[in-house]
């Protein structure tokens, strides 16, 4: 890692055995990749801040447990992940809670894989500081690049040391030479074609194949349907053999044989005249025009309602320019009206309805 790391938060754990004491750094590196959608898509920090991490794949680098000699704290533990994660768990926002609560919950999970340690959701509490074990941070650096070093140079001594050629191997050493090698076949190959069971011209031999008596195949007695029955109970009753109902019997066919009258041909169908229904009555109006009045800027229509209505029927009123159209009765009035400027209101008492027309402004 080439830049410095990004401080998060710390905060302090204990393990599930209730001795051991963990410190957790959060903190951030840009090598870490950034949030993902579950599209694999990496997502922008306006998403972060509107939506929080909730259904997102957050990369997370979980470093080795060090160990450490201070008081009340055996182990430190980093987790590292993007910056964009650990910059939302400082800075105060309507989702800080959020983030710091889904990034503890990620990091005590991460640690359980990683490093086969489980601790205690319970138990975690924050540490005043930002990053916890800066000194061991930096040994620890130091460490891993001296362990490196140590591994190159055993590399090339080993390369020092190996022969530049290889000694030949003994052939009974060697495991091809004791395996007994098979031709390869093909693995599509033409099969040669076999001979027929039977041969041509079988039939057209001297010998016939039946005597003059033919083929006794199909020779024996006749199936019997009421063979089933006891021969006892067969003499003893009448049995109806059942598949034979359908067969005329010999009477209907004596009848059938015998010849007939000619019969006087069938009377001519009776056709029933049809008439046509009796016209129905014009109904009666349910409403009668009962007055008409003219004023300065509107004209007012009264309707009554007939006396054979019991209630009041559905009202269709149509306006137009020069008539009024209530149900089936048009009436035409004498000044043109504006159709948008009509009301109506039915008095139940007086069983009237009175229609207001306001007159069209010229």
């Amino acid at each position: 890692m080439t830049a410095a790391l990004v401080d998060g938060f710390c905060f302090a754990a204990k393990a599930s055995d209730e001795v051991t004491n963990y410190v957790v750094n959060v903190c951030g590196h840009e090598s870490v990749g950034k949030p993902l959608s579950r599209s694999m898509d990496e997502v922008d920090e306006k998403y972060l801040d509107e939506f929080g991490v909730d259904n997102l794949v957050i990369p997370i680098s979980v470093g080795v447990p060090q160990k450490i000699e201070k008081e009340g704290v055996d182990y430190v533990v980093d987790v590292v992940m993007h910056p964009w994660i650990t910059e939302r768990c400082r800075k105060p926002s309507r989702l800080l809670n959020h983030f710091v609560a889904r990034i503890i919950a990620l990091s005590l999970d991460w640690i359980k894989t990683e490093c086969g340690v489980t601790l205690v959701e319970k138990t975690c509490r924050f540490i005043g500081t930002q990053y916890f074990g800066s000194k061991t941070k930096k040994a620890n650096e130091q460490s891993v690049k001296e362990a490196m070093e140590m591994f190159d140079k055993f590399l090339k001594e080993v390369k020092k040391d190996q022969p530049e050629t290889e000694a030949p191997i003994p052939s009974d050493l060697k495991v091809s030479a004791n395996r007994n090698e098979k031709p390869n076949k093909p693995l599509v190959q033409e099969l040669p074609q076999t001979t027929t069971g039977i041969k041509k011209g079988f039939l057209n031999g001297k010998q016939s194949l039946y005597g003059p008596e033919g083929s006794k195949e199909g020779d024996g007695p006749k199936y019997d349907p009421l063979g089933h029955i006891p021969e006892s109970l067969r003499n003893k009753c009448k049995i109806i053999d059942t598949t034979k109902l359908g067969e005329p019997s010999n009477v209907s066919v004596a009848q059938k044989s015998a010849p007939q009258k000619a019969s006087p041909p069938p009377p001519p169908p009776q056709v029933e005249k049809v008439l046509p229904p009796p016209k129905e009555e014009k109904s009666k109006q349910d409403w009668i025009l009962q007055s008409l009045t003219v004023e300065s800027k509107i004209i007012v229509v009264e309707f009554c309602l007939a006396e054979h209505v019991a209630e009041k029927p559905p009202v269709d009123l149509e306006a137009t320019e020069h008539t009024l159209e209530l149900n089936d009765l048009v009436t035409d009035l004498p000044l043109p009206i504006d159709s948008d400027e009509v009301t109506a209101k039915f008095v139940k008492k007086t069983r009237k309805l009175i229609v207001t027309c306001g007159l069209k402004q010229s």
